[in-house]
């Protein structure tokens, strides 16, 4: 089976470093993150959804698994679960937790994997309605080669309430992944 990233990209895949192909091709990953909290009513928005809590140096691992659909990404934060689905729609990566779903175009840039956020929707997969953009979040997020690990670094902000969580940091493939 083609990866979801791999397929999206066409041939520009070649150019994306290999330690970020092997994380975006299913498998798994570990490494540490810090984590950033937004404060007051971000913080609290945060927690309702789940998002990780801050931290200057949290484990994380990643679970990848492919099907048929899309690929289901498993990142555990510590102990804490954050689980969201990915598929491909009109030549976009559309990545959903919930009600939400957030649509990327992905772009290869020095070997790095880079995610431009295009809309956002709400609803269930076709049964979705654009979010207006004053009303939708704003994810950030970029994997970049370091040696034999990959830095990631996403960002997620909230319309009137700031950043709900930033996380950083590396990973590393394992082995057989």
């Amino acid at each position: 089976m083609t990866s979801l990233y791999s397929s999206l990209l066409g041939p520009a895949w070649s150019s994306v470093a290999p330690v970020v192909q092997r994380i975006h091709s299913g498998g798994s990953a570990r490494g540490v993150f810090a984590v950033r909290r937004g404060r007051g009513l971000a913080w609290l928005v945060g927690a309702l959804l789940g998002l990780p809590p801050a931290a200057e140096a949290t484990p994380i691992a990643l679970a990848v698994e492919c099907h048929e659909a899309g690929e289901r990404w498993v990142r555990t934060f510590g102990d804490r679960p954050l689980i969201t689905s990915q598929w491909a729609s009109a030549g976009l990566l559309v990545e959903g937790r919930g009600p939400v779903q957030i649509w990327f175009r992905l772009r290869a840039e020095a070997g790095a994997l880079v995610f431009e956020q295009v809309r956002a929707t709400f609803g269930f997969r076709r049964l979705s309605l654009p979010l207006p953009r004053a009303l939708a979040p704003r994810v950030q997020g970029r994997a970049t080669p370091e040696g034999d690990r990959a830095r990631v670094d996403v960002r997620i902000h909230a319309p009137f309430l700031g950043l709900l969580v930033a996380y950083e940091g590396t990973v590393t493939p394992e082995e057989g992944a």
